[in-house]
């Protein structure tokens, strides 16, 4: 059979999605078609939003073009919160154009998949891992007639839904066929300037914010949540890539990539002596240790992201439910220093209960820490998790925010609170600190205390926008993530707007073709 993929990277960097060529490998492994279709979302991404050129550059009618002229017989998309809106708009345009089963899949479906299935452009959806149930349902349409007891995957039948239930983890994933590169034959670039692969599934953790704690849940009973490939098959499968698309470096996707000492020492031993690229990789605070950094650092590790979160002890346990220390923190980031290793460190903030003045003491530990770079994210609720559980209902989640929350329309995440007495000015003065905040790892911890302290902040002009002072930031920084997201959005952006422009030359070439043609 042949399968097509239609995915949106306005999140997602590099055109690679992890999650895809998993699914992709299981289907060609057993003889079927597979071919990815991407909307590039140019001018809507999270780094520009310019709604004229996005009009200009739309990828929509010719993705559904591409897609007539394959003729699939099944299309899947995995579908994440940010995208839920771009996918029934997606999903709507392929229906009005051919008669063909759409399946979601990804956290999105997995959360929600009463919501998603209200919409009449979707026939299907799995609800978590994907490979064998996809793999079972294209069998049985090969077949000639669908199975409608395939476990994770939901169905209208009838005027009525099949809820099926989700059947247990894959505990061996060395047991599924390596990823085929051939997958992104068409973009070999966005592969050379890195390769994205995940060592792992799962996390040890359960943040009250994050998907996996809404996952953990639904798992429980369901098999070992946090599993890890063999430091053989990943081996494997960068060594296939890296020969064939000469890659610069490896980027692991992994929430808690050196949980597993362990394995982190078989790995750096043999990373350094079979692929020798650098690479980056996520960590948690408990895990970046004295004893894990060295053998980061001898197998090649350039970046490591590292969840901070929170210096506020309540808010981080209480409403974040990130049971780790202030002290574990810093002695996670004083773990780098000197070891050649660009620290990057994640932190929230308009967290329920949180005023700018608190947030902003919090963080004066970074005065004296000085990471590589410092990312601070508005918080954003997700359908399920625990932390949409603790705030619907009450003034922070009316009943019309959750509803946003549900359909992905709700973008941002609390605004600061403000201080004692302010009733208004509040954009304004988010703003200032939003600014403040991208200038922590700028500026010096003198310059940084002092602002601070004498309040100099409310001098920031309001005009400025923040989004536009990240982009700027990350365009002139020279830390090594920034020089990955320049080359990677580069490369999108020049390859999609080139490609664009020779399909309108082309339409136009054929139409005066056409209008020559009748005119004889």
């Amino acid at each position: 059979m042949k399968i097509a993929f239609v995915t949106n990277s306005s999140q997602c960097l590099g055109i690679q999605y992890v999650g895809i060529r998993s699914l992709a490998a299981v289907l060609q492994d057993a003889g079927h078609e597979v071919k990815l279709f991407v909307d590039p979302s140019l001018f809507n991404d999270s780094h520009c939003r310019i709604k004229t050129l996005n009009r200009v550059f739309n990828y929509k009618r010719h993705i559904v073009a591409q897609l007539k002229e394959y003729r699939p017989e099944l299309i899947g998309m995995s579908v994440t919160t940010e995208i839920y809106p771009w996918a029934k708009t997606m999903s709507g345009l392929i229906k009005q154009a051919m008669d063909v089963p759409v399946i979601w899949g990804g956290i999105h479906p997995t959360s929600v998949p009463e919501e998603v299935m209200r919409n009449d452009t979707v026939d299907m959806v799995c609800v978590g891992e994907g490979e064998y149930p996809l793999l079972e349902l294209v069998e049985s349409m090969k077949k000639g007639a669908i199975d409608h007891s395939i476990r994770n995957i939901w169905f209208k039948r009838n005027g009525g839904l099949v809820r099926n239930e989700v059947r247990p983890l894959i505990a061996d994933l060395d047991a599924l066929p390596l990823s085929d590169p051939g997958l992104y034959a068409e973009w070999p670039g966005c592969l050379k300037i890195g390769y994205y692969i995940a060592a792992s599934r799962g996390c040890p953790n359960a943040c009250s914010y994050c998907c996996h704690s809404f996952l953990h849940r639904l798992y429980q009973g369901k098999g070992q949540y946090v599993r890890r490939r063999s430091v053989s098959k990943i081996i494997q499968e960068i060594s296939a890539v890296k020969q064939r698309y000469a890659i610069k470096r490896v980027l692991f996707t992994d929430d808690c990539f050196a949980h597993d000492r362990d394995w982190l020492r078989e790995f750096a031993a043999v990373y350094k002596e079979k692929i020798n690229l650098p690479f980056f990789c996520m960590m948690q605070p408990r895990d970046l240790t004295r004893e894990t950094v060295p053998y980061l650092r001898s197998a090649g590790c350039r970046i490591v992201f590292l969840g901070i979160q929170s210096w506020d002890k309540e808010l981080r346990e209480n409403l974040l439910e990130r049971f780790v220390s202030n002290a574990c923190m810093e002695e996670a980031i004083n773990s780098l220093k000197g070891s050649g290793i660009q620290l990057v460190v994640d932190n929230l903030f308009g967290l329920p209960g949180q005023d700018y003045e608190q947030l902003l003491q919090a963080n004066m530990k970074y005065t004296a820490l000085r990471p590589k770079r410092i990312f601070f994210f508005h918080l954003r609720y997700y359908p399920k998790t625990v932390m949409l559980d603790k705030v619907q209902g009450k003034s922070d989640v009316s009943a019309d925010r959750y509803t946003d929350i549900v359909n992905g329309t709700d973008g941002g995440g609390l605004c600061l609170t403000l201080p004692a007495g302010r009733t208004s000015g509040g954009d304004k003065e988010l703003k200032k600190i939003k600014i403040l905040l991208f200038c922590f790892d700028l500026l010096p911890g003198k310059a940084i205390r002092f602002i601070v302290n004498k309040k100099l902040y409310r001098y920031i002009p309001s005009v400025i926008a923040p989004s536009l002072f990240m982009f700027l930031r990350t365009l002139f920084s020279s830390d090594l993530d920034s020089r990955l997201r320049i080359e990677e959005n580069v490369y999108k952006y020049a390859y999609f707007m080139v490609k664009k422009i020779r399909i309108v030359l082309d339409k136009r070439r054929t139409n005066r073709g056409n209008y020559a043609a009748d005119a004889e």
